[in-house]
């Protein structure tokens, strides 16, 4: 079994300091990432390892003037830190906002299903996404 603690951020180099109440915070797992369980969830070794096929994922950053951000990536770290220091590789949207945080992700399957998944996290309202980082 794998534990996930969602209660607060782990504070590095690509997490904020500041956890959000409402985020979903992430445990990195041999570069992997988790961030949809709930918190005190234990998952299975089965859905361990589904969550490591699973190469694409949609994310949510709060920008630092506490707007979001939506986009889809291969590598969630590399992108976070992209948006936060590369000039080139970040972000139009996200340079003039820095710093940024992960406020949620999602796993897919594919990158077909992310971008999907990324169309209809754009069309929702801002409350709609405190609600699907939350959980509620």
């Amino acid at each position: 079994m794998v534990w996930l603690n969602t209660k607060s951020c782990v504070a590095g180099s690509w997490f904020s300091d500041k956890p959000f109440a409402s985020s979903k915070c992430l445990l990195i797992m041999e570069s992997f990432c988790v961030s949809y369980a709930s918190l005190g969830t234990l998952l299975s070794e089965v859905d361990y390892q589904r969550v490591q096929v699973m190469s694409w994922f949609v994310y949510i950053l709060k920008c630092s003037d506490n707007t979001y951000y939506t986009g889809v990536t291969k590598d969630l770290k590399r992108r976070v830190e992209e948006h936060n220091g590369d000039d080139k590789k970040a972000a139009k949207y996200t340079k003039s906002r820095r710093p940024v945080c992960l406020f949620w992700s999602e796993p897919h399957e594919s990158r077909s299903s992310a971008c999907q998944r990324e169309a209809a996290i754009k069309r929702m309202r801002r409350t709609e996404k405190v609600e699907l980082a939350s959980g509620v």
